[in-house]
Parts: C-alpha cells; sequence; structure tokens
C-alpha cells in the first residue's frame, strides 16, 4: 500500500518535470524509478520507447509496456514477454573504447586466460570459490586475472596467498582499456550474467556463467541459458556449485579451439555492432509520430 501510495505521488512529481521540461519523447532503461515517470508521460500523451537489456523485463518496463511506442530489446527470447507490443532486437549499446580495442589482432600467449569478474562491485560467490577452482588447475598452464571489486581485494588477495597460487593476478576494477585488453588476451570469461554478456559477445568469447540467484524474475538464468543454448556459456548455478565440474568446465573450453571457434561464431552473429544507432532510430521515429 505504502508503495502504491509512493508511485501516485512520484507520478504527480513527474507530471510537474515532464511539464516543465516538456520533452518531445521519453526513453526509459526501466527501474523502479522509471515507472513513474512513464505513467507521466503517457497521462500527458508524451511517447516513450522503452530499452531492457535482460532476457525477462523488470516491473516497470512490464507495466509500461503496452502503450510503448516500441521496445528495444537485448535478448532475442525477450520478444515473447512483449506479447501485444511492437519490439525491435536493437541490442545492447556497448562502450566505443571497447569496440575498437575488439578490433584490434589478439596477442599470441604463452598459457591460456581465464578472466574472472562480477560487476563493478565483484561477486562474493565468485570471489569465495574461484581460487579454490584455480588450486584444482594448479598444474594447468593457465593464467587468471581476477577483478574482484574493491571491497573484496584483501581477501581474495588472502585466499590467494593461502592456496599459493601462481600465475593468479587479481585487481579492485579494470578501467574501460584495461578491461578491453582483458577481454582480447582471455581464453574463457568466468562471470555473472547480466548486461556485460553483450560484451563477451563482441569480443567473442566462451565463458562460464554463475547467474545471480537473488536477479528480479531470474534473469540473470535466462541470459544465461540464451547463450548456453547457442553453444557460447556453460551454466553453473551456485546451488549447484561443485569446483570439480566448474574446472572441468573451464578445461573444456580450453581444450577445444574447435568449440571456441563455433562459440565466438555464434556470438558475433548475436552481437549487434550498432546497437545505438537502432535506439536512436526507434527515438526519433516516435518523435515524428508526435507530430
Amino acid at each position: 500500500m505504502k508503495a502504491l501510495i509512493n508511485l501516485f505521488r512520484s507520478s504527480n512529481m513527474a507530471m510537474k518535470a515532464l511539464r516543465s521540461i516538456d520533452p518531445q519523447v521519453v526513453f526509459s532503461t526501466g527501474g523502479y524509478s522509471a515507472a513513474p515517470v512513464m505513467r507521466a508521460a503517457g497521462m500527458l500523451k508524451i511517447p516513450y520507447v522503452i530499452h531492457e537489456q535482460n532476457s525477462i523485463p523488470g516491473r516497470s518496463n512490464r507495466l509500461f509496456a503496452k502503450d510503448a511506442k516500441a521496445i528495444a530489446i537485448t535478448f532475442k527470447k525477450s520478444e515473447k514477454q512483449f506479447a501485444g507490443s511492437r519490439v525491435v532486437r536493437t541490442g545492447l549499446p556497448v562502450r566505443k573504447e571497447l569496440r575498437e580495442i575488439a578490433e584490434q589482432p589478439r596477442p599470441a600467449l604463452d598459457n591460456s586466460l581465464v578472466f574472472v569478474f562480477g560487476g563493478s562491485q565483484g561477486s562474493k560467490f565468485l570471489n569465495e570459490n574461484v581460487p579454490a577452482t584455480a588450486k584444482l588447475m594448479a598444474d594447468d598452464e593457465v593464467d587468471w586475472l581476477h577483478s574482484t571489486g574493491p571491497k573484496n581485494l584483501d581477501f581474495v588477495k588472502k585466499e590467494v596467498e593461502s592456496l599459493n597460487l601462481h600465475h593468479y593476478t587479481i585487481s579492485p576494477y579494470l578501467q574501460a582499456a584495461a578491461m578491453g585488453q582483458a577481454y582480447q588476451c582471455a581464453t574463457v570469461v568466468v562471470s555473472r550474467s547480466g548486461g556485460s554478456l553483450a560484451e563477451l559477445a563482441l569480443f567473442g568469447l566462451p565463458s562460464v556463467l554463475v547467474p545471480l540467484p537473488s536477479a528480479a524474475g531470474n534473469h540473470q538464468y535466462h541470459n544465461a541459458k540464451e547463450f548456453a543454448d547457442m553453444g557460447a556459456a556453460v551454466i553453473q548455478t551456485e546451488e549447484q556449485f561443485d569446483p570439480h565440474k566448474f574446472s572441468a568446465s573451464i578445461r573444456e573450453w580450453i581444450a577445444s579451439p574447435e568449440k571456441r571457434d563455433r562459440a565466438r561464431e555464434a556470438l558475433r552473429q548475436w552481437d549487434v555492432p550498432d546497437a545505438t544507432e537502432r535506439i536512436v532510430a526507434l527515438v526519433e521515429e516516435a518523435v515524428e509520430h508526435r507530430k
């Protein structure tokens, strides 16, 4: 009840703001703060376009999809979630710096590289479990690069030292250029399965994905499932996590160049290089229809 009252209150505030700004169109990427704005836009007859970056849409996008001029999606499986709406697969925009790096030749390395990350803040689960997996692969010719998140750096550092892991590099956070280089050098990626999957597609990287179980609508699992279904990823859930199976999945990617090549081709076809331009076109079209 409190949430409903706050929705109406914030919608009134959004209406005042939109009247003041007088926009030609509203572009929404969802989230709880988007709901009152889209509601206000609808009441003021301002066209709006929605972008959904996950396979399972969030509540705000589901609520207001019906009256959207268009819904831009990232994952192919999202289309059936918006029955009755105009849905266009635009893909997810990826930083220009990363696309420029992806066009460069991949460097030749002595060892395979496993790149591990869990988003900008890191993943507690990956931080706690990946070093032990690396220990099982201590005799393999594998290097590790692990972006831990700033708050977890010391913990992972102690784990790496206690396990006496060699060839295991940790970093709290990678800026765009460093992230791009890590992608370029990686043989396989271990990560969650949120918006960063678009970056894996750009670089053609096979992955072992550990979906965040608390993600709304379990969307990270369904994101990962789309990649797994096209042969570009292996899913390892937290609930059924087994370090031996986890290491076996990583080894399988490393041992099979042919399998990696098939994954790279599937990801190349899934990637949308002009995602930004496609989204802008939908927004401009909504403006034209209003005139």
